[in-house]
């Protein structure tokens, strides 16, 4: 026949009661909080890596301006495209 545990009935019990305990919920949020702010070192680092390249192309427009020496329309036309190239990278 079957034999019956000698173990009490308390230390078989594992349901769900088990994981709403008050340690169980600390570490969630121990680890949802520190989650959090591993998200928010990434966005900003992400963020200050695409100023970064904002200021690179502005300064690369600069640059060919200057170089190239050119005036009214092809100047124009080259700032705008180099403000486009910024916006693009900043979304």
């Amino acid at each position: 026949g079957h034999q019956k545990s000698s173990r009490p009935a308390a230390v078989l019990d594992i349901g769900p009661a088990g994981f709403r305990d008050r340690g169980h919920v600390e570490t969630v949020a121990r680890r949802e909080k520190l989650a959090e702010e591993k998200i928010a070192r990434a966005e900003a680092q992400a963020l200050s890596e695409v100023r970064g390249s904002a200021i690179d192309a502005a300064m690369k427009a600069a640059e060919k301006i200057l170089a190239d020496k050119v005036t009214g329309a092809k100047s124009d036309e080259l700032i705008g495209q180099s403000l486009a190239d910024i916006k693009a990278k900043l979304n």
